[in-house]
């Protein structure tokens, strides 16, 4: 299983298709931004999905917890996912 996998529950897919070099320009154009290469790289591999770990490390208060923000899923680069 790639480390990628390993970031998403296991046995549900992705968001979205693996990212390709014509929809990422597509949507880079749309938005008027470069997205930053370490998650194109991830879109390439698994592009979206829920996460398996839902609580991560920070080490700085936030709003509503001492030590660790909650993010549930990662969003996919793409046009046909069902948010």
């Amino acid at each position: 299983m790639s480390t990628a996998a390993k970031l998403f529950v296991p046995d549900e897919g992705p968001f979205e298709p693996s990212l390709d070099d014509e929809l990422l320009r597509s949507i880079e154009a749309e938005l008027g931004v470069k997205l930053p290469d370490s998650y194109v790289a991830l879109g390439r591999t698994h592009n979206g999905g829920t996460l398996a770990k839902t609580a991560h490390p920070m080490n700085v208060r936030t709003s509503w917890a001492e030590d660790h923000i909650g993010v549930h899923s990662l969003a996919a680069i793409g046009r046909s996912a069902k948010l």
